[in-house]
């Protein structure tokens, strides 16, 4: 059977040669260099489409190089199918570009990189071809660039699935056998791409922000993390935000779907969300380019409907629009023809716009893997984009904790009685200090802002006495952004207290051992620094050392994270 075609007119491979700006030259220049012998390459490997491959331009960045690197560590380990953790915004596409250029130039004949966006497929066609000179075929649907001869095929789940289940067509792809197999999104987990995988028995990498569903770990065998969220934000590859958030309603009595959001959520909000959503956007992000996610179409439409009232340029986009006419509202929101567009999960993945600088969440979700994919839709960095600003209307913050706190340290087996990493607990849950009403973390009994201590509880409030509340949204911060924001002379002097108990700790540590740390003020002063942004003042050379659980404990992560960023590199 015929591997370029599925229908009576045969494909005929292609030869693309770039010009110095790597554009694809006409039919003529293409003629001249083949003659002059610039492309290196036979006669019949010519006839077989397989250019020669050179990259343009493809530098990685330190930390895509380190990633790299530890996926050729998890093969050379004995993984066969590693499962990549990168955040959105980290460059994901430009890394599997990488590794399939890599992959090209040892020896592999043929790579399936399988991707969940007929958007993405644009994006990706370009980024291979541009930045890494790559010839790929398209399997999705009737698509005009299929051609199996290529050596890079690009495909969609869902054909692959027709056309490996297919009578005709089937053996075709199940005798394709490709050198390497990678997978965007691989969290999804579709059943026809697990069946591939598991009928061609080859090498797979999967890419995914959010590897935390259930049995991942039957597919996957090894958990590659690149560059943390938080490292991303303060080293400017993501943008940073500020979340404003608020207790939400009571949803005890409402099911959770499979993808973790709350069925019938849309009921909570017919009465009115807390704060006014056109309001409170008005307030805090007028001028940005906004996404907002809503439970429903109907109510994607309504909240559309209601900016609209207000003379903003406001439409909606989900499942019932043609993939032409949501092509068409996604161009307008980034020609700025419109200010604000609302989505139930057509925007969750595939979506790439910088220029979104604002999300207004009014879908209540149990999910990490959601709660995270909405909020990485405006984390991606741009040179306007100073911060990005979400306005947390459904509890998520509260409920699923900041996006930088999410980890996971291995993958799902799926196995009975297995904690589900996908409704994970926010590890430091925020509240609101009974004194300056500002966000802080649960475990800060002494607010960093105005130092007014509260008393310790020894279990958490029960269900019942979380509702409704009136009022606006407040600023959330995260641990690092309140110790940074300390004023008060008092509170510095707690700080420095706490840091000078942990040197102590440290300095016993290294006398048991029989080690002398002779650099233990310059220690001192430099935590300090670090987070205050200034030395020491001399008024608080006599502070005495004293304990205090919430800088001891972010003091530690951040020493911890020190070992494994140098483990990582050397």
């Amino acid at each position: 059977m015929d591997l370029c075609n599925h229908n009576t007119a045969a494909y005929q491979p292609r030869l693309t040669i770039y010009d110095k700006d790597y554009k694809p030259c006409s039919s003529e220049v293409k003629k001249a260099a083949i003659k002059e012998s610039v492309v290196s390459q036979s006669s019949e490997a010519l006839c077989q489409g397989h250019a020669t491959l050179i990259a343009k331009n493809a530098t990685l960045r330190p930390k895509q190089v380190e990633l790299v690197n530890a996926v050729r560590q998890a093969f050379k380990s004995g993984a066969q199918r590693p499962c990549v953790m990168a955040a959105t915004g980290f460059g994901k596409s430009v890394v599997a570009g990488y590794i399939i250029r890599s992959a090209l130039d040892k020896g592999a004949k043929r790579v399936v990189l399988i991707v969940d966006s007929l958007t993405l497929i644009n994006q990706l066609l370009d980024t291979f071809r541009g930045m890494f000179n790559l010839e790929c075929g398209v399997i999705q649907g009737f698509n005009e660039q299929f051609d199996l001869t290529r050596p890079v095929q690009i495909a969609t789940p869902q054909t692959l699935d027709r056309r490996f289940k297919d009578e005709r067509l089937g053996g075709v792809y199940r005798d394709y056998k490709p050198d390497l197999v990678i997978v965007d999104e691989c969290h999804i987990q579709y059943q026809g791409t697990r069946d591939a995988i598991e009928y061609w028995g080859c090498k797979v990498v999967g890419f995914t922000a959010t590897p935390y569903a259930k049995g991942m770990g039957k597919t996957y065998d090894a958990l590659v993390k690149a560059s943390p969220m938080d490292k991303l934000i303060a080293e400017g590859d993501l943008a940073n935000y500020r979340a404003y958030s608020h207790a939400s309603p009571d949803f005890s009595g409402y099911k959770v779907s499979a993808n973790g959001d709350i069925q019938g959520a849309e009921n909570a909000y017919d009465d009115g969300l807390i704060g006014d959503v056109y309001e409170t956007w008005a307030t805090h992000a007028s001028d940005r380019l906004t996404i907002g996610f809503a439970p429903t179409i109907g109510k994607c439409e309504a909240f559309a409907e209601l900016f609209r009232a207000k003379g903003v340029r406001s439409l909606a986009i989900h499942s019932k629009l043609s993939d032409a006419e949501a092509e068409r509202l996604i161009q307008q929101f980034k020609e700025r023809e419109i200010q604000v567009l609302w989505s139930v999960a057509k925007l969750v993945k595939g979506f790439d716009v910088p220029e979104a600088s604002c999300l207004i969440d009014c879908q209540p979700t149990f999910s990490l893997m959601r709660h995270i994919q909405k909020g990485g839709r405006v984390l991606r960095p741009h040179p306007l984009k100073q911060y990005a600003i979400i306005l947390d209307h459904a509890g998520n913050m509260r409920r699923n904790g900041l996006f930088e706190d999410a980890s996971i340290e291995e993958l799902s087996t799926g196995k009975k009685g297995e904690k589900n990493a996908d409704r994970q607990e926010p590890k430091n849950e925020p509240i609101e200090c009974p004194s300056c009403k500002v966000e802080i973390r649960k475990t800060d009994y002494i607010c960093p802002h105005c130092g007014h201590e509260r008393q310790k509880v020894s279990q958490r409030p029960d269900a019942d006495e979380i509702g409704w509340a009136e009022g606006e949204l407040v600023e959330f911060k995260s641990i690092g952004q309140c110790l940074k924001s300390i004023k008060t002379m008092e509170a510095k002097a707690r700080l420095l207290a706490a840091i000078k108990y942990e040197a102590s700790e440290i300095e016993r540590k290294k006398i048991m051992k029989g080690e002398v740390w002779l650099k233990r003020d310059g220690w001192v002063a430099t935590q300090y620094r670090n987070i205050i942004g200034v030395w020491p003042d001399s008024s608080l050379k006599n502070v005495l050392p004293a304990y205090d659980s919430v800088i001891s404990r972010y003091l530690t992560s951040k020493r911890i994270a020190f070992v494994k960023s140098n483990k990582f590199n050397s």
